[in-house]
C-alpha cells in the first residue's frame, strides 16, 4: 500500500519551506523598494531593509548577497506592479482603447504625486540607481515596458500605427515624470490632489495629441 503523505513528510515540509522562502522574499523586496522610494539608493542599506521585516541582517544576505542584487531584484517588483496596473486598465476597458490610454496615463500620474513606490518616478530613479552600481542594464528599460501598451493602443486604432512606439512611450513617461508631476502632494485635500491630477493629464493629453490616429482623435 503506498504510503500517505502527512504533515511531517519530507515532501510536504520542503513545500512549506518553500512557501515560507517566497513570501519571506516578496516581503523583502517591497520593503526594499519602500525603503528606496522613502530614502534613495543611497541611504538605503541592508540593515534597514531587515530591521523593517524584522528578521536579521544574514537572513536577507542569504535572499540577496549584496545590495545590488537587492536593488535589481527590487526594482524587478516595482515593474511588475507598475505593468500589472497598466495590464489591468487596459482589460477593464478593452471595449474603449482610448480611455484605457487616458486612464493609464492618469494612473501613473497620480502614483507619481502620492509617491507610489511602483510609481514612473521611483522606478526611474531605481533604474539610474542600477546602472549606477554597475548593473548593465537599457537606459530605456522602463520606456521599453511601456512600449508594448503602446503598440496595443496602436493596433487597436488609438495611436498613429505609423509613429515609432518607442518614441512614443518615452515622450509620454517623459512628461509623466516632469519635475512638477514628480511633487508628491499626498498632504493636500483628496479634491485638490485629484484637481492637481486631472490639470497635468489634461496638459499631457493635449501635447501628445498628435500621435492620436485620426479616428481616435
Amino acid at each position: 500500500m503506498a504510503e500517505h503523505l502527512d504533515d511531517e513528510s519530507p515532501v510536504t515540509s520542503s513545500r512549506f519551506a518553500d512557501r515560507v522562502t517566497a513570501l519571506r522574499d516578496a516581503e523583502i523586496r517591497q520593503t526594499a523598494l519602500n525603503c528606496f522610494n522613502e530614502n534613495g539608493c543611497f541611504k538605503t542599506d541592508l540593515d534597514q531593509v531587515a530591521k523593517l521585516v524584522g528578521v536579521g541582517k544574514g537572513t536577507v544576505y542569504r535572499h540577496y548577497g549584496s545590495k545590488q542584487l537587492l536593488l535589481e531584484a527590487t526594482l524587478d517588483t516595482g515593474m511588475g506592479k507598475l505593468g500589472e496596473i497598466c495590464e489591468t486598465l487596459s482589460k477593464a476597458h478593452a471595449d474603449n482603447p482610448r480611455r484605457a490610454f487616458e486612464l493609464t496615463v492618469h494612473a501613473m500620474v497620480d502614483m507619481n504625486m502620492r509617491n507610489d513606490p511602483a510609481s514612473p518616478a521611483t522606478l526611474s530613479r531605481l533604474l539610474c540607481g542600477c546602472r549606477w552600481g554597475g548593473t548593465k542594464l537599457s537606459a530605456s528599460t522602463l520606456t521599453d515596458a511601456f512600449s508594448k501598451c503602446v503598440r496595443k493602443w496602436q493596433t487597436a486604432g488609438v495611436l498613429r500605427s505609423d509613429a515609432d512606439p518607442t518614441w512614443i512611450a518615452s515622450t509620454v513617461m517623459a512628461l509623466v515624470n516632469a519635475p512638477d508631476v514628480t511633487m508628491p502632494s499626498q498632504t493636500l485635500e483628496p479634491a485638490v490632489h485629484e484637481g492637481l491630477v486631472e490639470a497635468v493629464v489634461t496638459r499631457i493629453l493635449a501635447i501628445v495629441s498628435q500621435v492620436f490616429a485620426a479616428e481616435a482623435a
